[in-house]
This record gives C-alpha cells, structure tokens and sequence, in this order.
C-alpha cells in the first residue's frame, strides 16, 4: 500500500479529508522525532566513549577521593541512556 492510499483510507475511516490528514502529519513526527531520539543516543554513546578516557578522581573535601567532571559527565550520560544506577 502507498502513503496516498493509506493516506485515503484514514481520510475515509475518519470522515474528513482535514482529519485525516492532520492525523499523518502527527504520525510524521511521531517517526521524525524517533529518529532523532535514535541518532541522539548513538551520539551520546560516542561522547561517553570519548570524556571516558578522561575519567578520573581528584582530591575531594577533606582529601576524600571524587569524581572529576569527565567522571561525572560519564555517570550522567550513562544514567540517561540506560536509567538510573547503569
């Protein structure tokens, strides 16, 4: 079936050409925002791979080992691709 022909049987199932069609762009960006949020992650996968090597701990309060900014930024990256704890 072709977008044209899906696109008139949802005009026909709804009743209006309007609807319809309304209803398509909706699901265009639906899929358009599914491919950036694809490409997004795969970019955050790339820049955690990167800032990893630069992962390390410095003297924290009191001289308590903490992470440094590339560790932190790591953990975030992690925590927002794979959940919480990842």
């Amino acid at each position: 079936m072709t977008d044209a022909e899906l696109i008139v049987r949802i005009q026909q199932a709804l009743g209006t050409d309007e609807v319809g069609a309304n209803l398509i762009h909706v699901a265009q960006q639906a899929h358009d925002a599914e491919l950036r949020t694809i490409t997004l992650e795969a970019d955050l996968e790339e820049c955690h791979e990167f800032i990893e090597n630069y992962s390390d701990v410095v003297d924290g309060d009191y001289g308590h080992p903490a992470p440094n900014r590339a560790m932190r930024l790591c953990t975030m990256i992690k925590e927002t691709l794979y959940g919480p704890g990842a």
